[in-house]
C-alpha cells in the first residue's frame, strides 16, 4: 500500500471514529482535538490517527519515533497508526 493510499485510509478510520463519538456521547466532539472524555479509549485512538497523519505530512510515517528505525510493513499493516516498531514496542 503506498502512502497516499494509507493517508485516505487512515482519514476515513478519523471521520468513522468521530462520527462514532458523535453519535455515542450528543455534543462531546464536535470537530477533532476538542474534548469528550480525557483518557478514553476512543479519544486516544484519535490521536494516534491524528499523529499518524501527521508523520504521513513530514514524511516520518513508518519510522519508529522512539529508535528512528523502520518499522515493518507488517506491523504498519496491523495497526496502521503505530509509532512505534515492534522492538520499542516491546513486543519483538
Amino acid at each position: 500500500m503506498d502512502l497516499l493510499e494509507r493517508q485516505t485510509e487512515l482519514r476515513a478510520e478519523r471521520r468513522a471514529l468521530i462520527e462514532t463519538l458523535r453519535r455515542g456521547r450528543p455534543g462531546a466532539v464536535t470537530r477533532p482535538g476538542r474534548r469528550a472524555e480525557a483518557g478514553s479509549p476512543e479519544l486516544r485512538q484519535l490521536r494516534r490517527l491524528e499523529l499518524a497523519l501527521k508523520r504521513i505530512e513530514t514524511g516520518a510515517y513508518g519510522l519508529c519515533m522512539a529508535c528512528g528505525g523502520e518499522i515493518s510493513p507488517g506491523r504498519l499493516h496491523a495497526c496502521p497508526a503505530t509509532a512505534l516498531c515492534a522492538s520499542c514496542k516491546g513486543e519483538g
